[in-house]
């Protein structure tokens, strides 16, 4: 399926944001769904006249555009997808080997996120700013370079996290190429996330068929239920 990115110009939405508001906006007659017939089937909203509909709590005001603003505004859509794709065919997801409740090792550190390990929360979530600029900038190997300061801040917060196995594992696949990596989740076993060129991740899972990869793609879906037992 083709990722569909549906984008608001100059598009002021002052009433909060449901699931079906776009469904709604569709049928307002000066706005209307245009293609840009890019391989990525971006699509986006277009105001044809400038118009406000709605009462004062929840309105909706769009101005039209000029043909400059759009392709503008399609440059920086189309390189941020362009970043996504590389950044999906660079990234590695390898199974550590190891079962684990993630809330069970979660309690053992938890306690003390808002006290002694509040400072590497801080860190943690400063990354999540730089990771947002890297992939909206120019040099994507940084997110690796992020993913490994963020490894080994996580580490930090307990000794419960890491194992000299998960230590090996990473230290492996560091050597072999990757720019850095972080398990996923609470710690403790799980799934490693990795960065590698994709030029080398080929040839290295290739060498390395005994390292457990799952392949994955990122969705533009949103949350969906995959697995609901009614019986329970």
């Amino acid at each position: 399926m083709k990722l569909i990115i549906i984008t608001f110009l100059f598009i002021n939405i002052y009433s909060s944001v449901y699931s079906n508001t776009i469904y709604y906006l569709t049928k307002i007659p000066n706005l209307k769904v245009h293609d840009l017939n890019s391989s990525n089937g971006i699509k986006y909203l277009k105001a044809e006249k400038s118009f406000k509909v709605g009462i004062v709590e929840n309105n909706v005001q769009c101005n039209k555009p000029s043909e400059n603003d759009i392709k503008n505004k399609f440059k920086i859509i189309k390189k941020d997808i362009n970043n996504i794709n590389r950044l999906e065919n660079n990234l590695l997801l390898i199974y550590t080997g190891k079962k684990r409740v993630a809330q069970d090792v979660a309690k053992k550190y938890s306690g003390k996120l808002t006290t002694v390990n509040k400072k590497y929360i801080d860190t943690m979530i400063q990354h999540v700013n730089e990771g947002e600029k890297i992939i909206k900038g120019n040099n994507l190997d940084d997110f690796g370079k992020l993913l490994h300061s963020a490894w080994l801040t996580k580490k930090k917060l307990s000794t419960h996290i890491s194992s000299t196995k998960i230590d090996e594992i990473y230290d492996y696949v560091i050597k072999n190429g990757a720019l850095g990596g972080k398990l996923l989740g609470a710690g403790g076993g799980g799934f490693f996330l990795f960065y590698m060129r994709g030029e080398l991740k080929e040839s290295f899972l290739k060498k390395n068929k005994k390292l457990v990869n799952v392949p994955f793609k990122f969705s533009n879906r949103g949350t969906e239920i995959l697995f609901k037992d009614l019986k329970r």
